[in-house]
Formats: structure tokens, C-alpha cells, sequence
């Protein structure tokens, strides 16, 4: 369902329940097919939960995006420091081959999240366990300073990504409840707005009134 759908319709149905219950002539006519006003408040609760839902819904996504966008900061900012150190490193390291596999500093590096992270990861882990890797890399600037701020950067970016996937679920669970809120309010709206075609034939001026346009 596309959100300005789900606006719209749920707009048309504030209007035809509202300018039902303020409109005399219009409620007595259906009231005759037991759209009392009774009835039509049924609908209006109805209505009033899919829109506390549909507000929900957008309030999740909008913490996802901001989760989102969070955890891809973080990841771009130490990527960038990474990649340089990475580079750096070939060059310290150049010709030795067990020190290369050691940091997996060989070959490209892994797209996914997690294959990215856990190849930073054991790139900083092993330069500051290793202590002749660690000397040499220290020559280029790489302090184990500057390497336990890696280590740091990664855990908070897996928490991100962990509150990320958090924010996820919760809004696609805020959609399911919307979707299922939506769809009892859009049938009730259906029989609504058939039965008040067939109660307010002929008088095309006060259809219009609940929103519907007639061909």
C-alpha cells in the first residue's frame, strides 16, 4: 500500500462520517438502512485507531531511516580511515605474505555489513596482538592508539547496526498493524458509502457532500 493511498482514504472516510453526523437530512436518510448515529460513531473509532496506527507507522520508519542513516555514518566515516590504513599496511608489510593473512589486508574487500566489519575487526585485533606486525605498522604512524581507536569505532557500529535492525522490525511490525487496522476501516467505509448511494439517490448534491464524486 502506498502511504498518499492510505492518506487519502482514510481522509474520505473523516469526511463522509463527519459531514454525516452534521448533517440532519443526510443522517435520517441513513438511519432508515441503520447508519444511525450510533453506528456511524462505530465507524468514527474505527477510523480514529487507523489513524493512531498509520501515525505509528510513519513514527517507526522515521526512527529506522534515522537508525539508518546513523549506522551507515559511522561505517562510511571509519571505511575511510580503514581503507587508508589498509593501503598503508601493504606497504609496510609488502613481501610478507603470513603477516597479509594475518591482517586480511590481501584482495578486495567484503561488500555485506557483516564481512566488511569482521574483516576491519581482525585487522585491528591481530595488529595489536601481534607484536612484530604491530612494529612495523607503528613506523607508519600506526600506534596501537590509533589501532584501539578502530577497535572502538567497530563496537559502537555494532551497536548501530544492531539498533538498526531493531528499528526495522519495529516498523515493519507497525505496518502489519496498520495494514490489518486500515483494511477493517476501508470495508466499513465501503458498505458505508454503498448504502449511501442507495439512500441518497437522486440527490447527487449531498453524496457529494460525504466526499464521494459521481460520474
Amino acid at each position: 500500500m502506498k502511504n498518499n493511498t492510505i492518506d487519502s482514504k482514510l481522509l474520505l472516510a473523516r469526511v463522509a462520517m463527519e459531514n454525516t453526523l452534521g448533517n440532519k437530512p443526510i443522517l435520517d436518510a441513513l438511519s432508515v438502512f441503520g447508519y444511525n448515529s450510533k453506528k456511524i460513531k462505530e465507524g468514527m473509532a474505527l477510523l480514529e485507531d487507523a489513524e493512531q496506527k498509520h501515525a505509528q507507522q510513519k513514527k517507526e520508519y522515521g526512527e529506522q531511516f534515522s537508525a539508518t542513516d546513523d549506522m551507515t555514518s559511522a561505517m562510511e566515516k571509519l571505511n575511510d580511515t580503514y581503507m587508508g590504513q589498509v593501503m598503508v599496511s601493504r606497504i609496510a608489510l609488502k613481501d610478507k605474505r603470513g603477516h597479509y593473512q594475518t591482517l586480511q589486508i590481501q584482495g578486495r574487500r567484503k561488500k555485506t555489513y557483516s564481512g566488511w566489519l569482521k574483516q576491519a575487526a581482525i585487522f585491528y585485533t591481530n595488529a595489536l596482538n601481534d607484536k612484530e606486525i604491530l612494529a612495523e605498522l607503528s613506523k607508519f604512524g600506526m600506534t596501537p592508539v590509533v589501532l584501539e581507536k578502530g577497535l572502538v569505532a567497530i563496537k559502537e557500529i555494532e551497536k548501530k547496526i544492531a539498533q538498526q535492525k531493531r528499528e526495522t522490525g519495529e516498523a515493519q511490525e507497525a505496518t502489519a498493524v496498520r495494514d490489518e487496522a486500515f483494511e477493517k476501516i476501508e470495508d466499513w467505509v465501503g458498505d458505508f458509502l454503498g448504502v449511501a448511494r442507495v439512500a441518497l439517490r437522486g440527490q447527487p448534491q449531498m453524496i457529494e457532500s460525504l466526499g464521494v464524486v459521481e460520474p
